[in-house]
């Protein structure tokens, strides 16, 4: 019977580990005033209405979004 030879490992290296700086770059935490996605699903006819109210007030989608939570957080919660 032939003898077959074991298959030669080959070492494979997952490289030089980042250094301390770059690896904590992704600890940062977002500026008060900086933009975070915000993501749900809403029906098509909502949005579309949505978009066309923020249209019709000349201003963002998300500027009536933050109008709308404020009334509502007034109304809900009113100071007292």
């Amino acid at each position: 019977m032939a003898e077959i030879p074991k298959p030669v490992r080959k070492v494979q290296s997952k490289g030089v580990p980042p250094a301390e700086i770059e690896s904590s770059a992704n600890l940062n935490k977002a500026n008060e005033g900086d933009l975070v996605p915000l993501t749900f699903k809403v029906p098509k006819e909502f949005k579309k209405d949505f978009r066309g109210v923020a249209f019709e007030e000349e201003t963002s989608m998300v500027d009536l979004l933050k109008k709308c939570f404020q009334q509502y957080k007034q109304s809900k919660y009113p100071i007292v």
